[in-house]
């Protein structure tokens, strides 16, 4: 297997180990920002045409959709943050209904891109996790539109976002559909997650869920690849 040979001449190659870890079936609990920043620097200047044009990519609008058609309370939030926000499509989805909306991602030619949206006031070229530890900032609102397929392991990341978030703050985001189990690592080199996996991380870091529907997220190789929206709120203190 090429990946093998490579990983012999290269045993420090974090990005070639995961993707034979991928196609071996290996488990494994993250995807290494190394692959992902160099996934993604590489392919930004041509990433929208790719998967919009040529994928039937929408998840950015149908996520505002289900957002609208939830129990939500709120139809404006004073502070939002777009984790892995890559080139700001979902920015563009959001913006309206966020007055302050920043951007997080691995990539900086992703950002570059998400920049000329003109509807991020900062974007921070950093790893979520590392920013959501880092930041002072905190928020009522938090986005992530295919963003989990590259994370893995996300109860860092919703305990984070927990300690961050102002109250009746939402979250929402998309999941590749897994049917059962927890999260698995396909030999895409995409992360799935079933539906008890979320609940049940939401649960422990003090999410309730409002919405979940389930979608079709683009094609590949002509197929559709299935999905899930999510729509979830902080949960209130307790009196």
């Amino acid at each position: 297997m090429h990946y093998t040979q490579v990983l012999e001449l290269r045993p420090e190659d974090e990005s070639v180990r995961y993707l034979l870890a991928s196609l071996l079936g290996t488990p494994l609990d993250q995807a290494p920002d190394a692959y992902v920043r160099n996934f993604f620097d590489t392919y930004a200047e041509g990433f929208e045409h790719s998967l919009v044009d040529e994928l039937g990519y929408d998840n950015p609008q149908k996520l505002f959709e289900c957002l609208c058609n939830s129990s939500a309370r709120s139809s404006a939030y004073e502070h939002g943050l777009d984790l892995g926000c890559g080139t700001g499509l979902s920015g563009l989805s959001f913006k309206g209904v966020v007055n302050v909306l920043d951007g997080v991602d691995l990539s900086r030619n992703m950002l570059t891109q998400a920049a000329k949206k003109g509807c991020y006031t900062l974007l921070h070229p950093d790893s979520i996790s590392h920013h959501l530890d880092a930041t002072g900032e905190t928020y009522d609102f938090f986005l992530a539109t295919d963003v989990f397929i590259y994370v893995g392991d996300l109860l860092k990341i919703f305990t984070a976002a927990q300690a961050l978030a102002r109250p009746e703050a939402l979250f929402c985001f998309s999941t590749e559909h897994l049917a059962a189990g927890g999260f698995q690592l396909l030999q895409t080199g995409r992360f799935a997650y079933s539906h008890d996996y979320i609940r049940q991380i939401a649960a422990s870091t003090g999410w309730t869920v409002l919405a979940l529907e389930p979608t079709l997220l683009r094609k590949e190789r002509e197929a559709w690849i299935s999905g899930d929206l999510w729509i979830l709120r902080i949960d209130p203190p307790p009196s």
